[in-house]
């Protein structure tokens, strides 16, 4: 009797692990499923793509074919990289001014909601309410109001995204950029800043610190990792950030793109063969830009957070 009533709970325990380990693969699989095929796959065939080339099919053939292309594609990668430095220098631009810009206002606005003072309630609804609305009926509110309305109000022939000066439209692309990324930035700050202990902050009052004192050696320290995380992200965006300019201009941003911008709209662009005087690349070539892009790209973002973890302030 008891070696049965043994049996029985050894039974339901195993049952128990199985539907365990049944619902555990069944939350696992869809997310390893799609890394292996989204990334890892995507990223192996890439590489192989970047050393191959489509040719014409010959007489009587049908589908183009994939021949080895040796370093050619890398040398037409190569040589586009270095010609491409005004777009390269959009794009700096766009991360300087969230860098400089863009994350200092969004700590300031974040701790100031943080802190509940005065209509911070209402800061935080209208500062995510660009992630709410959809991105491309905002791009045409604010195409509408930078053009349209801008020409009618100070009653002048050119509107900021339409005026010849590259000044004038960059400036508005920008900003509009970091206005668009303002919401989240706040967001998640806001939400590292909730998580400090209270007992920390506190203690630092009863030694006297004012606000000032609490943001730079409380606040700041504590949520470092999360601004780490920000920067890291921007500098990763180097040649990837298009500015939301195909929203805005599609494949004609002419002066105005960023590297991002022209990989995007290369890409829609289906090109298999190369062809005499094309601006755009085939897909082999972007294949080669990508791994050019990749190694110029990770050291610089494995060192900036080397270097942030390393001289950033401690929370100690």
């Amino acid at each position: 009797m008891i070696s049965k009533t043994k049996n029985s709970a050894e039974r339901k325990v195993m049952h128990k692990k199985t539907k365990r380990l049944i619902f555990y693969i069944a939350v696992v699989a869809l997310p390893v499923l799609q890394f292996v095929i989204f990334y890892l796959y995507v990223n192996f065939n890439s590489i192989i793509l970047a050393f191959q080339k489509y040719v014409p099919p010959a007489e009587g053939e049908v589908g183009f074919k994939k021949v080895f292309a040796n370093f050619d594609n890398f040398k037409v990668a190569f040589s586009t990289l270095v010609n491409g430095w005004n777009m390269i220098a959009n794009s700096l631009r766009m991360i300087a001014c969230e860098l400089f810009i863009g994350l200092p206002l969004a700590l300031l606005f974040s701790f100031y909601i943080y802190k509940k003072f005065l209509l911070s309630g209402l800061f935080k609804v209208m500062l995510f309410m660009p992630q709410i609305i959809s991105s491309i009926i905002f791009v045409m509110l604010f195409r509408y109001i930078a053009n349209d309305v801008y020409m009618e109000v100070f009653k002048t022939e050119w509107g900021l995204l339409s005026s010849p000066a590259f000044g004038t439209r960059m400036g508005t692309i920008l900003f509009y950029n970091v206005w668009i990324s303002f919401g989240i930035n706040v967001m998640m700050f806001t939400g590292a800043m909730t998580a400090i202990d209270e007992s920390v902050v506190e203690a630092s009052q009863l030694d006297g610190a004012n606000l000032a004192q609490e943001f730079i050696h409380v606040t700041l320290p504590m949520i470092w990792g999360t601004f780490s995380t920000f920067v890291v992200i921007s500098l990763a965006g180097l040649f990837t950030h298009q500015l939301n300019l195909f929203a805005f201009f599609s494949d004609g941003a002419a002066d105005l793109s960023s590297f991002g911008y022209y990989l995007y709209v290369a890409s829609t662009k289906k090109i298999l063969i190369e062809e005499p005087g094309l601006k755009w690349l085939t897909y082999s070539q972007l294949s080669a830009l990508g791994i050019i892009l990749t190694a110029i790209t990770l050291p610089i973002v494995l060192g900036t957070r080397k270097l942030m973890s390393t001289f950033g302030p401690s929370a100690e």
